[in-house]
């Protein structure tokens, strides 16, 4: 697998420009979820096998479980972040939609079990319909990591960009506060 972390930085550009319809919590919980079945056989036989849960059919699984059950985790998750945050940029929408815990478990899951395709050849992303990986050694690894960090920049900046638009659209004539009438 391009490890976790790599998972979690792709996926940066789709945050900046769906800000509200894209949770980036939902999603990064699901890939850990994914990745539990490999440290799990890593623990037990020092070889981190992928199976069930990066299939299409496992990962799917788990996006929906994750979608149901861990919408109010993550929202628990960023009420505690933001409680330890010192700075005000750094904190995050406590609500999470039910369409942002879908679209992030769902593209979570399956950009999962896309980019690990590439690198493992144990992985048979669309069993039980077939076992082949056609993905599988079509791209280098270090490009795979390459193109992940890349996408993670991009994603960072898009946000960047975006909030300071955001931020300096409203001007000072529009931040006039509202008298009580008696």
């Amino acid at each position: 697998m391009p490890f976790t972390p790599f998972h979690l930085l792709a996926i940066t550009p789709i945050k900046a420009v769906a800000k509200k319809k894209f949770s980036w919590t939902v999603f990064a919980l699901v890939n850990v979820l994914i990745d539990i079945e490999p440290i799990g056989y890593f623990l037990i036989t020092l070889s981190p096998e992928h199976h069930f849960f990066h299939t299409i059919i496992g990962a799917t699984l788990i996006a929906i479980l994750t979608a149901l059950y861990g919408k109010s985790l993550c929202e628990g998750a960023i009420k505690i972040w933001n409680a330890e945050m010192k700075t005000s940029w750094l904190l995050a929408d406590t609500k999470i939609s039910s369409m942002a815990a879908w679209s992030g478990a769902l593209i979570g899951a399956w950009t999962h079990l896309f980019l690990d395709s590439f690198m493992h050849d144990d992985i048979k992303p669309l069993s039980p319909f077939t076992d082949s990986n056609v993905l599988l050694g079509t791209l280098p690894i270090p490009t795979l990591h390459t193109i992940c960090v890349s996408l993670g920049f991009i994603g960072l900046l898009a946000m960047l960009v975006l909030k300071s638009q955001s931020s300096s659209s409203i001007k000072p004539n529009q931040r006039r506060v509202k008298k009580n009438k008696i």
